[in-house]
């Protein structure tokens, strides 16, 4: 009696490839700025995708990678970082699924000139700067929502930059508090669960403060049933409190100022 042969599986490599594309279709199909695109442009566009994965902690570029291309957050998060003389951290910004990173690959090129590092595990899509150059040029309104993009990003980081300067360190806490619900939320019984994990230095480097400073304004807020710590995240329990501090309309943000100034 003769042996069954089976024969092995045919294009299997070829269709984990196809997997893949259409992985990467599936995500610019749902990604914002390319909203009402026609499929054979999305083709295109996930025909450029170079795919790179991070590991949490794991580096991402430094201050002297060229800026060859343009980077797509597909999943994680990223904190993008500039580093002083002295070797103190400061975070530019923590950018989530959808953020486009290094536009300046499309604009000329040049090196990184800061410090990105993966916050948890990561998966980019990556695009060679010319070729995105070119597929700017070639659909308006992509570029219109691409520029809409930079311009928030910039206002954001002015914004930072001010609160750096007139804010206390609580209130700037309180913003950072916020602006991280907006991305990371979820909303539970208690309030809003901000789902990503952060230390206390983590924390400083976003607000530009010590990890000490930090401490002692996350117990203070603990302790007036604003927030209470869930591990190394937060739950904001009282977003109106917050939103007071953050904006200077609490009594407290007055008298600290006060004092800080006196």
């Amino acid at each position: 009696m003769s042996a069954i042969v089976r024969e092995p599986p045919v294009h299997s490599v070829e269709s984990a490839d196809l997997t893949e594309h259409r992985r990467i279709v599936r995500f610019f199909e749902t990604e914002p700025m390319l909203r009402g695109m026609p499929a054979t442009d999305l083709e295109a566009l996930a025909n450029m995708v170079e795919v790179r994965k991070f590991r949490r902690k794991h580096m991402v570029w430094h201050p002297d990678t060229p800026s060859r291309d343009v980077l797509w957050v597909r999943s994680g998060v990223v904190r993008v970082s500039h580093f002083t003389e002295d070797g103190r951290e400061l975070s530019l910004g923590l950018h989530a699924k959808h953020a486009l990173l290094g536009l300046e690959a499309a604009f000329g090129g040049g090196h990184r000139g800061t410090t990105a590092v993966a916050h948890e595990d990561l998966v980019l899509f990556a695009i060679d700067g010319r070729q995105f150059q070119q597929f700017l040029a070639a659909h308006a309104t992509f570029s219109t929502r691409v520029a809409h993009a930079l311009n928030v990003r910039l206002a954001r980081a002015q914004q930072r930059m001010t609160e750096l300067v007139y804010k206390t360190a609580h209130a700037r806490l309180a913003s950072l508090f916020l602006e991280l619900a907006e991305v990371y939320g979820v909303r539970d019984s208690r309030g809003v669960i901000v789902n990503l994990k952060l230390t206390h230095r983590e924390m400083a480097t976003l607000i530009g403060t010590t990890r000490e400073t930090v401490s002692f304004a996350v117990v203070d807020l603990r302790r007036d049933g604003i927030i209470e710590n869930q591990g190394k995240r937060v739950v904001l329990l009282d977003q109106d409190a917050l939103v007071a501090l953050a904006t200077g309309k609490d009594p407290r943000t007055a008298n600290m100022a006060a004092l800080a100034s006196g």
